[in-house]
């Protein structure tokens, strides 16, 4: 009797316990978030270092303005070639991409804010300033340690390079110390530290430094001048306002500077309508994949169409998808199920010969050597295959290298 008592208040005890973990560990995300934006509004100066594996460094600078939680504005100042360009972030999830030249800006796609943010170790989306209590489902997996919680975060969404971040958080204040990122295979690929300070009533990230651990390549990003409530207007963060900042700048810039930046966008607008036309021109991979993934089946329609017209000696057969003018036809010569039921039928019949194949092995495996023809049509499928994935890797590769229109 004592043991079935002590089961079921275990039971009820485990039921209770969950909840209050789930609850709690959302609360201490939300700690956090309100951490990183208690200020009614942020204005910063940003030093942007990068370093390669070799040990080159770039160095870019910037100003950001931040409004509550979902209104971040960054827009670069140096170099010279990247002057103007920003990135604006809003609420429900919307980023754009401001560039100068093109007088316009450009929503970034889902898809987008997975890649690089101007050439650093930094994402879109981690630039983007979204809470993480609305990007992820946190879970409390360390809360013994003194002095850290250690909670492990699962993307809300599946449009995310991330499968899940280790997030290190101070237990007094609730800021990050440190996120590990881990990519969709599940590996760990980066690693962001984070150094903050007070200043007046308020926490903030003085420098955050994100490291690319299997490219060994880092991004450090240190603020300065920093200066909180100043009653920021909600116009900063319109693409208007953007335009006209950048018109009252233009004057500053020289007459080279302004044509070798047209000179640029021309360049990348092209190298933009290649990469459109090998995708998804008319000669494109995504028409080559369609044809061979359709081919096969276009062959069994073909195939069994044959052995109908044949077996009921039809003079014709229309294709009744095709854009041919049809005024009218009976539903009795309709033979698309027929179709269908010969395709089934011969399918069952290979079945049936390859389960009565006296050369099988005894696991049921067919003989090597069937059809030659057949093997050699999938020989070349294969290799059609591997050409495109090959094809289709080399131009991503260009693609990330070329395409990045605001790096050096």
């Amino acid at each position: 009797m004592k043991i079935n008592q002590f089961l079921i208040f275990l039971f009820f005890n485990t039921l209770i316990y969950q909840p209050i973990q789930a609850q709690s560990a959302e609360a201490l995300l939300q700690n956090m978030d309100f951490l990183i934006a208690a200020p009614k509004d942020k204005e910063a100066n940003v030093l942007m270092i990068i370093k390669d594996k070799n040990g080159t460094v770039k160095e870019r600078e910037a100003t950001l303005k931040q409004k509550g939680k979902y209104k971040k504005l960054y827009r670069y100042t140096k170099p010279e070639k990247q002057a103007g360009i920003a990135t604006l972030s809003l609420p429900d999830n919307v980023i754009w991409l401001y560039m100068p030249a093109f007088g316009k800006a450009i929503r970034i796609s889902l898809l987008s804010k997975s890649q690089a943010f101007n050439g650093t170790d930094f994402s879109q989306e981690d630039m983007s300033g979204i809470p993480y209590s609305d990007r992820y489902d946190p879970v409390i997996i360390n809360a013994n340690d003194p002095d850290f919680y250690i909670l492990e975060l699962t993307p809300k969404s599946k449009k995310t390079k991330y499968s899940k971040i280790i997030l290190t958080m101070d237990k007094t204040n609730y800021y990050p110390i440190k996120m590990e990122f881990f990519n969709k295979s599940n590996n760990y690929f980066k690693l962001a530290t984070y150094k903050y300070k007070k200043q007046d009533n308020y926490w903030y990230a003085k420098e955050v430094i994100m490291t690319s651990v299997l490219k060994k390549h880092s991004t450090s990003i240190i603020l300065s001048d920093v200066k909180f409530d100043q009653g920021m207007n909600d116009d900063v963060f319109t693409i208007e306002n953007l335009k006209a900042e950048l018109n009252n700048e233009k004057a500053l810039l020289t007459k080279e500077l302004i044509v070798e930046k047209e000179e640029d966008i021309q360049i990348k607008s092209l190298e933009l309508k290649k990469i459109q036309e090998n995708y998804f021109g008319s000669n494109g991979d995504l028409f080559f994949l369609r044809q061979q993934l359709v081919q096969p089946i276009q062959d069994l329609v073909f195939n069994a169409v044959q052995d109908i017209a044949r077996n009921r000696k039809y003079d014709f057969i229309i294709d009744n998808s095709t854009n041919l003018i049809m005024l009218y036809s009976n539903t009795e010569y309709n033979i698309s199920d027929l179709v269908i039921t010969n395709i089934n039928r011969l399918k069952k019949l290979d079945e049936i010969k390859d389960r009565q194949n006296p050369s099988a092995d005894k696991d049921g495996n067919k003989p090597a050597v069937v059809n030659e023809e057949l093997e050699k049509k999938n020989a070349e499928r294969e290799d059609k295959k591997a050409e495109l994935l090959s094809k289709i890797e080399e131009r991503k590769a260009a693609e990330n290298k070329k395409y990045h229109m605001y790096q050096y």
